[in-house]
């Protein structure tokens, strides 16, 4: 099990973490990419979490989902429509496993 902090700030100022939850919704991102708010900032952030859009299936009251190794490529600030980039970040690649 992985350990779990639940924060009263937004996500935005969880700069030193590696793993984000979102629960709004039953299916990841809604299935699609469209210009919205937190979700689609984040997936944007970390675009090899993208794919896990086609791959993962309409997610049950009891379950979740958890998208490993992924990288954060750039701070941001703000949402749409006022989001801007604040800093590129340069993360360590991801292990290989074969």
């Amino acid at each position: 099990m992985t350990e779990v902090k639940l924060m009263e700030s937004s996500i935005e100022s969880a700069l030193d973490t590696t793993r984000f939850v979102n629960f709004a919704n039953e299916k990841l991102h809604i299935q699609r990419i469209i210009p919205s708010a937190t979700q689609e900032v984040l997936f944007s952030c970390a675009p090899e979490a993208s794919v896990s859009i086609g791959l993962c299936p309409q997610i049950l009251d009891d379950h979740g989902i958890s998208i490993r190794n992924v990288r954060r490529y750039v701070e941001y600030g703000g949402t749409c429509p006022r989001l801007t980039c604040t800093a590129a970040l340069h993360p360590t690649p991801s292990p290989v496993v074969a």
